[in-house]
């Protein structure tokens, strides 16, 4: 019985034609670069914060009230006085910000 069931199996599988399949050459992906602009931490709006990871809404407006409020950055290191932002939070940010004195 096991015979019978594998013969339609067999025909099927012989009619299907396969097609080639055709690689283009696609870059290494780890050897590409993106260059990403960092923000002045002084100089951004909370819109641009909000479009940064880990920043919603309501930590761009504690960013922007502790800035309007103690003044300008004095570090990057700073950011983290600002209510919830973390040591983890800050690693996500160092790519895209940074303070100019």
């Amino acid at each position: 019985m096991k015979k019978l069931a594998a013969v339609p199996v067999m025909l099927f599988l012989s009619s299907i034609t396969l097609a080639p399949v055709v690689f283009s050459q696609v870059p290494d992906t780890a050897a590409i670069e993106v260059a990403v602009a960092k923000l002045d931490l002084n100089q951004i709006t909370a819109e641009q914060l909000e479009s940064l990871p880990g920043i919603g809404k309501v930590k761009a407006a504690a960013i922007i009230a502790y800035r309007e409020k103690v003044g300008k950055f004095s570090s990057l290191e700073e950011i983290k006085e600002v209510k919830g932002i973390s040591d983890k939070t800050l690693e996500k940010l160092s790519s895209y910000l940074y303070v100019h004195n």
